[in-house]
């Protein structure tokens, strides 16, 4: 069954982007997804943004909207409510016109660590580090919208995604990327290859498939040795509330799945990206804490970072010791300058 027509706006100020980009993927949507999407791409200048938002777009009836921003813009303030510059007067115009619908894409991301953090996630680590202070976790991680990221073009993940994102009944729920299996080609077979004689080696059942590159052995035997078995793929259950997922170390912001370190494990469970950036955002000074991850019942889970007593005062005096470095810095430079300016002014005057 057809689903039901859609209105969007595609946003961009001052040309920085191309939102043929985004275009292209919603098209991609409606023709792989049976989906009626229509767009319109609308560029808007700074200067003219305040009455855009107060004279524009009240009047656009649409059902989303996309807003697209550089990676490389001096500052990716989009929602912040007290910086005095950037985005947020115009993103909270669109949230009130389409009633909390609006996507974020940060394109020119070229800050992605490796392939694989390109496919396995919606936004790089670094672009994530930039906005996340500025939005609650019901805008990232799908239960209300998006932050996506890419370079050129979009992804497999950013397509997943968006099914999510429009999707009435997925409203509340948390995102979860469900790639599709690489397919792996069929070892080719030489002329001069012999039968299996009966005295071959039999594989018995545990044993490595003898057809897997030497060096992927040793890289999957060390990771075996070191953190113990681990599903190559997070497998996508669904806990009863109150379910220990994983209970381990935490150094400095790393969740350790050591064997030394785990207490208890569902080791089909693995935290999410998204857990994962949180925690290195938040306890990247902490040299070592216990961490628990419990099922909330919904598909996701919520995590607790327990320190004892020395460990609470080490960090709480570094934390000061940061605050007062930095206010002695400012303090500093607020007298260097006005300082100088006494001494321009009396260079001035005399």
């Amino acid at each position: 069954m057809e689903r039901e027509s859609m209105k969007g706006y595609l946003f961009n100020c001052d040309k920085t982007c191309e939102l043929e980009k985004v275009e292209t993927l919603l098209i991609e949507m409606e023709e792989k997804h049976n989906m009626k999407i229509d767009v319109e791409k609308l560029y808007f200048g700074l200067r003219s943004m305040s009455e855009i938002c107060d004279t524009k777009i009240p009047l656009l009836e649409m059902s989303f909207a996309v807003f697209v921003v550089h990676a490389n813009e001096s500052r990716l303030s989009i929602n912040e409510e007290n910086a005095g510059i950037g985005y947020a007067k115009f993103y909270k115009a669109l949230l009130k016109a389409t009633g909390d619908k609006v996507l974020i894409v940060i394109a020119g991301d070229t800050n992605y660590l490796d392939e694989n953090e390109e496919e396995q996630s919606l936004i790089s680590r670094w672009a994530r580090r930039k906005v996340a202070s500025q939005f609650d976790d019901e805008y990232l991680d799908g239960r209300k919208s998006f932050i996506l990221s890419w370079n050129k073009e979009h992804r497999a993940i950013h397509q997943q995604a968006l099914l999510h994102f429009f999707d009435p009944n997925k409203k509340g729920q948390k995102f979860q990327y469900r790639p599709k299996p690489k397919l792996t080609p069929e070892p080719q077979v030489t002329s001069s290859a012999a039968a299996p004689r009966e005295d071959d080696m039999v594989l018995e059942e545990g044993d490595l498939d003898p057809l897997v590159e030497n060096d992927e052995v040793n890289i999957e035997n060390e990771r075996r040795n070191r953190y113990g078995a681990i599903s190559s793929v997070t497998a996508l259950v669904n806990y009863p509330k109150g379910t220990v997922l994983l209970k381990t170390r935490l150094r400095y912001g790393e969740v350790s799945l050591e064997g030394k370190d785990v207490v208890e494990w569902q080791e089909e469970w693995q935290p999410s990206e998204m857990n994962a950036l949180d925690l290195e955002e938040k306890w990247n000074l902490v040299p070592d804490a216990e961490v628990q991850f419990t099922a909330d019942g919904d598909g996701g889970a919520s995590c607790v970072v327990k320190m004892n007593r020395w460990q609470k005062f080490k960090y709480y005096m570094w934390s000061i010791f940061n605050c007062m470095k930095t206010c002695i810095c400012a303090v500093g430079m607020f007298v260097y300058s006005l300082i100088r300016s006494c001494y321009h002014w009396i260079r001035a005057k005399f």
